[in-house]
């Protein structure tokens, strides 16, 4: 506030007293969330949560309770800095943390309204900063999963996971990651066929990078999805890869270690459930009664 109101005695130029706005809209949202109980955000999931260290996508859920006020207090602070500007796009950041506001506020459409100008503006003047964009679908991400919306949040993924591949490359870890927490969401929201066809296509990146651990993870994964799909025979490759790469985790005493041990046992434990699934249809079929 004292930096705005020395750039207004001044008579500096609006555009920056707008980016200080700017500036101070962003510190409003973050004290909204911190006073009123802490939004718990989902991260992009590391390397290290593929390699089994940690759920791909598992983070604490908590209640989103922030600030009214402060939110409110936001809203007025980004609308004052588009209105000292010929175009938002000086004001990227201050709109994003007002759609969130919105988000937040439950006006859903406002903040509807607020992602669409934010991408017609990106794709108008700001294409070649594609990270914006990046930002701008994983803050929606982040907040439709926390909302507990897994079609929003898998759709919005998805878009994350096309502009990481154009702007990292498509078997780079965070393509994969981004590419694994989209299959992720369509699992959470129990469309079995687009989560196996989500997974394959992160497992087919996470080949082309070479990491065998990230590879294991993802076709345990895809093993899992397609046998809740009820497609055991589908499931079977998947699986028997899938033990074949963390097989080598047992001692020779036969007791699991390392980061991939639990991940181990549930593969092991799936693989047998897949032989009894097709045993069980097998044994049904030969003693059918046939007209």
């Amino acid at each position: 506030k004292i930096e705005l109101s020395v750039t207004r005695a001044l008579g500096e130029h609006p555009e920056v007293a707008a980016g200080v706005l700017q500036g101070m809209t962003v510190a409003l949202l973050e004290v909204a969330k911190r006073r009123g109980a802490a939004m718990g955000g989902l991260p992009l999931p590391a390397a290290g949560a593929l390699r089994g260290e940690e759920p791909v996508l598992e983070p604490e859920r908590r209640d989103i309770e922030p600030d009214d006020r402060a939110l409110r207090d936001t809203l007025q602070c980004a609308s004052l800095a588009a209105e000292r500007v010929a175009s938002i796009a000086f004001t990227w950041w201050a709109q994003l943390a007002a759609a969130e506001c919105s988000f937040l506020l439950t006006r859903r459409v406002v903040a509807q309204t607020h992602y669409k100008r934010l991408r017609r503006m990106h794709f108008r003047i700001m294409s070649d900063q594609p990270i914006l964009m990046l930002r701008l679908d994983g803050t929606f991400v982040r907040l439709f999963a926390l909302q507990g919306n897994w079609w929003a949040a898998a759709i919005h993924t998805g878009r994350c996971g096309d502009t990481a591949g154009m702007l990292f490359g498509k078997t780079h870890p965070t393509t994969v990651a981004l590419l694994a927490r989209f299959a992720d969401c369509w699992s959470r929201h129990k469309d079995w066929s687009r989560a196996a066809a989500a997974y394959r296509k992160a497992l087919a990146a996470a080949e082309g990078g070479g990491d065998v651990a990230i590879i294991a993870r993802l076709t345990f994964e895809t093993a899992r999805v397609l046998m809740e799909a009820g497609d055991p025979a589908g499931t079977k490759p998947y699986i028997e890869k899938a033990v074949q790469l963390l097989l080598p985790n047992f001692e020779k005493d036969g007791r699991i270690s390392g980061a991939g041990s639990a991940l181990a046992l549930q593969s092991l434990h799936l693989l047998a459930r897949v032989y009894e699934e097709i045993a069980g249809r097998v044994y049904e079929a030969r003693n059918c009664c046939l007209p």
